[in-house]
C-alpha cells in the first residue's frame, strides 16, 4: 500500500473521530465504534489507531478507548471543514445531481488549502453544509503561524499560574463570536488564576472545561 493511500486512511480516521469529537468532545471513542462507522473490523481499527497515537495523533488506551490529540483535533477539524465545503459546492455552485457526500469523500483528499479557501470565497464561506451541519471555521488569521502543531495544548489542561498565547479555535461560528465577545482572540495572552478562572489583559474570565478544551495555546 503506498503511502497516499495510507494518509488518506489517516485522514478519514482523523475526520470520523472528529465527528465523535463533534457529539461529545470529552468522549473516549470504543473501538467498535469506529469499526461500525467506517465500515472496517475492528482490528484494522485498533492498528491504525495504534499508528496514529505513535505519530501524535491520539490518544490510545487499551480497552479504554481513544481520543483526539490537540493535534489529531486541528486535523481532523480541517478534515471535516474541507469535506462540508466542498459538499456546499458541489450542491450550492455546480448543482451536482450526483451522491455528495461520496464524491466529498474522494474529492477532500486531492483539494488543496487554496482550493479550498477558494471554494469556501465563492460560496461567502458558509455556516453549514446542505445537511444543516456545521461547517468548522478557518483556524487562523493570515500572520499566524501554527506550524509547530507538537507544542499547542487546550486552555484546558493549563495548570494554575501558567499561560499560553491563543492560536486557534476548535469553535462554531456563534461560539466563535461570543468568546470574541468576551475579549479572547488569537494572540490573546491567557493566565490561568484558578481552576475555572483566566486573566485576559486587565480582565478575568470564567469558562468551563468544556469550552477550554476548544481553545488551543503555544505557551509563552
Amino acid at each position: 500500500m503506498g503511502e497516499g493511500h495510507f494518509k488518506e486512511f489517516e485522514e478519514e480516521y482523523l475526520e470520523t473521530m472528529y465527528e465523535f469529537y463533534e457529539k461529545n468532545p470529552e468522549l473516549s471513542v470504543r473501538t467498535g465504534d469506529i469499526a461500525k462507522a467506517l465500515g472496517v473490523s475492528p482490528a484494522s481499527v485498533t492498528e491504525m489507531v495504534q499508528r496514529l497515537a505513535r505519530n501524535g495523533f491520539v490518544n490510545y488506551e487499551k480497552y479504554r478507548g481513544s481520543s483526539l490529540t490537540e493535534v489529531g483535533l486541528l486535523r481532523g477539524r480541517a478534515m471535516k471543514r474541507r469535506h462540508r465545503i466542498i459538499e456546499s459546492f458541489l450542491t450550492d455552485a455546480l448543482h451536482f445531481q450526483g451522491d455528495v457526500h461520496e464524491t466529498a469523500c474522494i474529492l477532500e483528499h486531492a483539494v488543496n488549502d487554496d482550493l479550498e479557501l477558494t471554494f469556501a470565497k465563492i460560496l461567502n464561506y458558509p455556516e453549514a453544509n446542505p445537511d444543516g451541519k456545521p461547517i468548522p471555521m478557518f483556524l487562523k488569521t493570515d500572520d499566524t503561524n501554527i506550524s509547530d502543531t507538537d507544542m499547542l495544548f487546550s486552555a484546558a489542561t493549563l495548570e494554575v499560574g501558567q499561560k499560553g498565547e491563543v492560536v486557534a479555535f476548535l469553535l462554531s461560528k456563534s461560539e466563535g463570536d461570543a468568546i470574541a465577545e468576551l475579549g479572547v482572540s488569537i494572540g490573546s495572552i491567557m493566565n490561568k488564576v484558578t481552576t475555572d478562572t483566566w486573566s485576559i489583559g486587565d480582565s478575568e474570565l470564567k469558562m468551563a472545561a468544556k469550552l477550554g478544551i476548544q481553545i488551543l495555546l503555544r505557551k509563552c
